[in-house]
């Protein structure tokens, strides 16, 4: 994973590794801040979450490793198990926290997101950008059914297909 991720074994690797939780999990605590806890049906399934969950397993696999000294071929007790699985879920949950506080700070652009997202569908990273400094998008909204979008009608004041 961390090869996939592009992160050096020891430079800066567990603040890199926690900076890719972080942001994994912002998409589950912004659809909580948004639409509330109840609301959030993709966790723990969305594909963020899974890497989130590997990523503090791996985390948590190299500190286990680096501070015991055995061989690979002996099998872990129950006890360091159980030891591994709290700490995978500690990093888990202060991750969570740090994506939370980070939204709570930025939460009129969370919003302004939010409703870009309800009204698009998909937003680029430019549009990202207009939208979160309040800015108003030169295209038709779109609508998701199943697999298929739907554009519904044009901005005001434009003619043609729109565009940014």
């Amino acid at each position: 994973l961390s090869q996939t991720l592009g992160i050096d074994g020891d430079h800066n690797a567990s603040e890199e590794l926690l900076a890719w939780m972080d942001r994994k999990m912002g998409g589950k605590v912004a659809e909580e801040l948004v639409f509330g806890a109840d609301m959030v049906t993709t966790y723990p399934y969305s594909s963020d979450m899974v890497t989130a969950l590997d990523i503090a397993t791996l985390m948590v696999k190299r500190q286990h490793f680096l501070h015991k000294v055995y061989s690979p071929r002996e099998v872990m007790s129950d006890t360091e198990k159980k030891d591994m699985d709290m700490e995978i879920n500690r990093l888990l949950k202060e991750s969570c926290e740090r994506a939370k506080h980070l939204l709570i700070s930025k939460r009129e652009e969370l919003n302004l997101l939010a409703e870009a997202l309800l009204d698009y569908d998909e937003l680029t990273s430019g549009e990202v950008a207009i939208v979160i400094k309040g800015g108003k998008l030169d295209r038709p909204m779109a609508v998701r059914t199943g697999e298929t979008l739907i554009t519904i009608g044009q901005p005001e004041g434009t003619t043609g297909s729109g565009g940014v």
